[in-house]
């Protein structure tokens, strides 16, 4: 295998007052101790140039590096380490923040494994953003911009933030490992498992051996083991040729189910793009109301007794849910194997007790998401399952089947299901998840009208705030012949809308931002367009001209404990390095 010719280390130019001490120092390690790989330390300029467009918002492109990418050498190999250094470093945000994908895509295990090996070795704190890489080959994860550039050019890269302290003690390891370890082969696949402080890397051939040995002993175990080891076989046959239609039947009506809630849930919750989680908690709850009403209808289908039936049933949902969800990330297999593993168990067992136990880890597939959800950027995976296309609803269908075969299985056992049933509970049962999911689709849909409601209270009824919630750091350094303001905005209250303006006197107000804006009066002024509900502390950075002084004016709408709503407006006169 042939070892990649040159490693790209890119850095926005406008942050060179952030780490220039660090980056001189590692260009003096560079010199006195050569690595076996060529570096080549990119400084990029107009990454976040706008585009001026004339009465027109301002849009960011990737100016600096679409103009390097370009000029590259098409005959070499190359790897990349994208930097991205913090201005304000916390106790809370000193690890290195690593980013290792894009939609559909994530860097090669090799790179990956050189990264978390080297912040190890000099011990720095050290984050994967998203362990569960399948999110990244999914494409449920929002995109980097300029690491989606150099993945379009096939070039391995990882996108780093953090202090440069951190970052330069590290990149002299991070060199040498990724020299002794760099490869062409770009593996997809590999699934990356953290257990404590080790991180494992399942490769490719490992994970299709896996498969192709769960097959060979799933459909042994369906084809033949099943049947020859019982007595009864042929009425277990005569059952299962009874119930067969279940599974499409079932598939059919969880998908339509949750297409149907998703549906009436954007029509109910229009506030939903601000409140994901709750609009796919009603999404959920409202398929489970359409499933208990339907469910109502149990006493008049004549269900097979034999509970072995539904638990074969089970066991060809999970065997198929390896392969549908195996095809989209070749990892997700270790996941949906222990899914089957846990169905031939529960095909085994009779206690009733037992089967509620394993019914429970039945769940293991949705915790390693649920996981995943809550430990990474969520949004767009909340986003996705909210606004899913019908196909996609079939998916959801795939994975949640295996759990109601399974409480099937325990309802029959129990006699109370169908029309052969023997109690008179089941009913009841159905009345209280009804009276469950309404109460609780009644509670999201009526916080949505209060926030619909809500949200347009700022504009023209927000009172005067004199708490003085909001409290300022900000920073101004001399980058070329321009200046660069780091402005961080922390507040005690909820922010719920930000309006930042940048106004200079002389000269022009904002040459280049983070989020896009709008110049007015002649470049003198520029507006920000922010969203609705930033983050908390939120940061804004831009550079201006030298010399100059600039004056910020935040006007902040922000909900209170008393759940009142206020606006608060400070103005913020930032003079030129070394002037008071």
């Amino acid at each position: 295998m042939k070892k990649s010719n040159t490693l790209i280390i890119s850095a926005v130019q406008e942050d060179i007052p952030l780490f220039l001490d660090e980056l001189l120092a590692y260009i003096e390690h560079l010199k006195n101790e050569p690595p076996p790989i060529d570096v080549q330390i990119v400084l990029t300029a107009g990454d976040t140039s706008a585009i001026r467009q004339i009465d027109s918002t301002q849009a960011n492109k990737l100016e600096g590096t679409n103009m390097f990418l370009s000029s590259l050498d098409s005959t070499k190999q190359y790897t990349a380490l994208l930097l991205n250094i913090r201005t304000f470093t916390t106790e809370r945000n000193r690890k290195i923040l690593v980013t290792p994908g894009i939609p559909y895509k994530a860097a090669p295990s090799w790179l990956l494994d050189a990264v978390i090996k080297s912040c190890k070795t000099k011990n720095i704190p050290l984050k994967i953003d998203g362990l569960f890489l399948s999110f990244y080959r999914a494409g449920l994860l929002q995109q980097n911009p300029k690491l989606s550039a150099y993945f379009n050019e096939n070039i391995p890269a990882l996108f780093i933030e953090g202090s440069s302290t951190e970052i330069f003690n590290a990149l002299p390891v991070i060199t040498d490992k990724i020299a002794d370890t760099a490869v062409t082969i770009w593996d997809y696949h590999y699934s990356m498992i953290t257990i404590g402080e080790k991180t494992f890397f399942i490769p490719e051939i490992v994970l299709l051996i896996i498969l192709l040995g769960t097959a060979g002993i799933s459909l042994f175990y369906l084809s033949i083991f099943s049947f020859f080891t019982k007595y009864n076989t042929s009425f277990q046959l005569s059952e299962l040729k009874k119930s067969w239609f279940l599974l499409p039947l079932m598939i059919i009506i969880t998908w339509l189910f949750f297409y149907a809630s998703q549906l009436l849930s954007q029509k109910l919750y229009s506030n939903w793009i601000f409140h994901l989680f709750s609009a796919c908690f009603l999404k959920a709850s409202l398929a489970l109301l359409m499933f208990s009403i339907l469910a109502l209808a149990h006493r008049f289908i004549s269900f097979p007794t034999n509970d072995y039936a539904y638990a074969y049933l089970l066991i060809i949902i999970s065997f198929a849910n390896i392969f549908i969800f195996a095809s989209f990330d070749l990892s997700l297999l270790l996941v949906f194997s222990v899914e089957l593993v846990l169905a031939l168990i529960f095909s085994k067992v009779k206690h009733t007790f037992l089967m509620i136990i394993i019914a429970f880890l039945m769940l293991v597939p949705f915790s390693a998401f649920a996981y995943a959800i809550f430990t990474m950027p969520r949004q767009n995976i909340l986003y996705r399952f909210f606004n899913a296309s019908f196909a996609e609803n079939a998916l959801i269908a795939c994975l949640i089947i295996p759990i109601e075969f399974t409480w099937v299985r325990i309802a029959v056992k129990l006699k109370i299901f169908g029309k052969n049933h023997k109690k008179n509970r089941f009913p009841y049962i159905i009345s209280i998840s009804i009276f469950l999911t309404t109460i609780i689709s009644a509670v999201i849909i009526a916080q949505g009208f209060y926030q619909t409601k809500f949200n347009f209270l700022p504009i023209s009824y927000a009172e005067q705030s004199t708490l003085d919630a909001l409290s300022f750091e900000t920073k101004r350094t001399k980058v070329m012949n321009r200046n660069r303001i780091d402005l961080q905005i922390n507040s005690s209250e909820m922010i719920l809308k930000l309006n930042i303006k940048v106004i200079a006197n002389k000269g022009i107000a904002v040459y280049d931002a983070n989020f896009p804006f709008e110049t007015m009066n002649a470049n003198q002024q520029a507006s920000f367009v922010l969203g609705d509900y930033p983050p908390n502390p939120f940061i804004v950075q831009f550079t201006c001209e030298d010399k100059i002084p600039i004056e910020i004016e935040i006007s902040a709408y922000l909900k209170t404990k008393e759940r009142k709503i206020v606006q608060e407006t400070k103005i913020l006169r930032i003079n030129p390095i070394g002037e008071n």
